[in-house]
């Protein structure tokens, strides 16, 4: 039930004068790419990031901040009361 909550109200963050050229950035990053990215963060492998498209993913992940609310259990419903 907490993970319904935590997608249908977790959004994303950025600041405003990045957002044009992060937007661009989503607009050209494939899952596969994605997918690929979190294998090696998964894997603590950060030296095998080689295409600029992965580059890219991990610009997006300093980047882009997510933002919940109203998800029982959640830091920021703690922090809220």
């Amino acid at each position: 039930m907490q993970s319904q909550q935590v997608l249908l109200h977790t959004s994303l963050k950025v600041k405003k004068n990045n957002f044009h050229s992060i937007a661009s950035i989503f607009s050209t990053i494939s899952a596969a790419v994605i997918h690929c990215v979190t294998e090696h963060i998964l894997w603590r492998d950060y030296t095998a990031v080689h295409s600029e498209e992965e580059k890219s993913v991990l610009n997006l992940m300093r980047e882009v901040q997510l933002v919940t609310s109203n998800v029982s259990g959640s830091s920021a419903l703690r922090v809220a009361m």
